[in-house]
């Protein structure tokens, strides 16, 4: 065994034992430095072709690239690097294309898909980029709300692209503060010629139209009339809403917690229900106006 070789002496013998076992007879084991184990009459390659030195040609690891070749290298590197950037946007184009055509596979996709059909294909980049694209489209946007002559559909669509575009250019609460927008939405819901359309007008209304102290009114009389439970809810939320903005003043803000304070105390047991949920108790609700009061006050001047 005096040829075999320290690191691997571990190896060889295992190999070695095997080959043993299945051959009649061995002499000798011997490891040559091209990673051949010799068993007798037999030969088997125990180390990988990549981990073999040949003592015919030695190592040049350690030569250090002249300055030519160092910048040739370099240059196929970026060539590589370049080719390799335009193949992934080639495939992230292809990716984009193959998800635009897909059919819808949720309501939300549905929705964003009906949101978008009717827009330019770079509306979301622009929008971003663009101010005066922006500012056009909003108000092209508005102008498509408050046009009677249009469909429902496609005034809640204009709507909610709306909220899209002034949510990214920052005039959301410009917009929300807009009188038209308000009347045009109160109209929808008003004049609604399905449910679906009445409650989604509704759904803008009680988000958007919480500003608007006038509104009051209507929230008041759909929590306590409405036969839909769920625009009951929504109305009771805008109330809520409502006390907490900073367009209300003290005393209307005074006057909307009595109101909702005797609808409380004074209605059927499904709208007190409704309202206990949201509100708590009577005291909690004046408790809730102290509070505002003292902060008011206790704000620098």
């Amino acid at each position: 065994m005096k040829y075999i070789t320290p690191l691997l002496a571990g190896l060889a013998f295992l190999m070695a034992a095997t080959a043993l076992i299945n051959t009649r007879q061995a002499d000798s084991v011997v490891v040559d430095n091209l990673g051949t184990a010799n068993i007798g009459t037999g030969a088997i390659r125990i180390v990988p072709e990549s981990l073999r030195s040949s003592p015919e040609q030695p190592s040049t690891a350690e030569q250090p690239l002249s300055s030519e070749e160092l910048h040739t290298t370099l240059l196929k590197v970026e060539q590589q690097l370049q080719q390799q950037n335009s193949e992934l946007q080639a495939l992230r184009s292809e990716l984009k294309e193959l998800k635009s055509s897909m059919p819808p596979t949720t309501d939300a996709d549905r929705e964003y898909a009906d949101l978008m059909r009717d827009l330019p294909p770079d509306f979301e980049s622009r929008i971003k980029t663009d101010p005066d694209y922006a500012e056009n489209m909003q108000t092209e946007l508005l102008t498509k709300v408050i046009d009677h002559s249009l469909g429902e559909e496609e005034r809640l669509r204009a709507v909610q692209q709306l909220m899209m575009v002034s949510g990214s250019i920052g005039t959301f609460s410009q917009i929300q503060q807009n009188p038209d927008l308000d009347k045009a939405m109160t109209q929808l819901f008003d004049h609604a010629s399905q449910e679906s359309t009445r409650i989604k007008a509704l759904e803008y209304l009680s988000f958007m139209g919480t500003n608007n102290i006038a509104n009051q009114e209507r929230f008041l009389n759909l929590v306590v009339n409405d036969s839909n439970r769920y625009v009951r809810n929504l109305a009771t939320d805008a109330l809520s809403s409502m006390l907490y903005s900073a367009e209300i003043n003290e005393g209307q803000r005074s006057e909307l917690i009595q109101k909702i304070s005797n609808l409380m105390d004074n209605s059927d047991e499904t709208t007190q229900s409704l309202l206990k949920e949201r509100f708590g108790s009577t005291e909690q609700l004046q408790q809730f106006e102290q509070d505002v009061r003292d902060e008011t006050l206790n704000l620098p001047q």
